[in-house]
């Protein structure tokens, strides 16, 4: 390395020059990690990488937003086209309702698939062509098991940010409520609470064969995210995704959590069962140690105090990540 005397320098001149160094090292820091936050564009649309397991990509807006903040356009679950208002009856596959005297009265709609993923009333397939979609159901959970994610504002949005192991891009969906038009209003939980559309149709256990009123989606607000279902008549963004594999995935599902804690220079896990190595990584994402899993208590060098993350694998394939804090 090319050493830097300050010999011949006066005290004015070192701090200048003291300060155009500073200066480059941040600039430098900004393009390193411009470079890791780069999109890239499948069939005219932006996607983010975040390095999933299943190879999933993710659009980096909804259909009918200009960027990832805008809450874009609603549809109703198999429509292709937003409206103005969203009602029962103006559903385009609205059948009626059905009264079974003392045990039920639901709304019928047309069956028109359990998966409408890039099919005629797939919305992200009509809408923007190519290999776009709607996600599946276990694409969803694969963000809401696998993912770390926050509560966050940007630009005055609120909605949740989705992040994956130590890859440093990202995913934002906005709190676009949902749509749904009742005594004059259509737009309700706006920047309160967010949804999306999967194209997976919901059954409940026990329901009758014609009780297919409601679709799966991604339900999130500031204290929780998780995987349920809305009624298919009112209006929800679509996150498009494409999956170069388009093998599709199984769901993801343990039979047991993994607790990681570090004590006493030492890694200590609650069960090893689910996980043959680890790798923890420091919070710029470096790789401080790799190892494999053999017991519950992994000997570690000395961490300095911060926060650090376990990622913790079986066969190749990632189980999940876990924070520890060293005090």
């Amino acid at each position: 390395m090319k050493k830097i005397f300050f010999k011949s320098l006066n005290m004015r001149n070192r701090g200048i020059y003291t300060l155009k160094l500073c200066q480059l090292f941040i600039l430098s820091t900004m393009f390193v990690s411009i470079s890791y936050a780069q999109t890239n564009v499948i069939d005219g649309h932006e996607y983010v990488d975040m390095g999933l397991p299943s190879g999933t990509l993710w659009a980096t807006c909804n259909i009918g937003a200009e960027s990832s903040t805008d809450f874009g356009d609603y549809f109703a679950w198999g429509e292709t086209e937003p409206k103005e208002e969203y009602t029962d009856e103006n559903y385009k596959f609205f059948e009626g309702h059905k009264e079974i005297p003392g045990v039920a009265y639901y709304m019928l709609c047309t069956n028109i698939g359990e998966n409408i993923c890039g099919t005629e009333y797939d919305a992200a397939r009509v809408k923007w062509g190519g290999r776009w979609r709607l996600p599946t159901f276990e694409e969803v959970g694969e963000l809401v098991r696998l993912c770390w994610n926050k509560w966050e504002e940007v630009d005055g949005i609120w909605g949740r940010r989705f992040h994956y192991g130590a890859n440093e891009n990202t995913l934002f969906l906005p709190a676009a409520g949902y749509a749904d038009t009742y005594l004059g209003q259509t737009y309700r939980n706006q920047n309160w609470k967010g949804y999306c559309w999967t194209g997976t149709l919901h059954r409940s256990e026990g329901d009758p064969d014609d009780h297919i009123l409601e679709a799966k989606d991604i339900d999130y607000d500031s204290g929780s995210v998780g995987r349920r279902s809305s009624v298919r008549t009112i209006g929800l963004p679509i996150r498009p995704v494409i999956n170069p594999r388009e093998t599709g995935i199984d769901d993801i599902a343990y039979t047991r959590n993994i607790y990681v804690i570090y004590r006493n220079g030492s890694i200590e896990l609650s069960s090893i069962e689910n996980c043959d190595h680890i790798d923890i990584l420091n919070v710029c994402g470096q790789k401080i140690l790799s190892s494999t899993v053999t017991t519950k208590s992994i000997e570690t060098p000395h961490f300095l105090k911060g926060i650090y993350i376990c990622a913790l694998a079986k066969q190749g394939k990632l189980v999940c990540t876990r924070r520890i804090i060293v005090k």
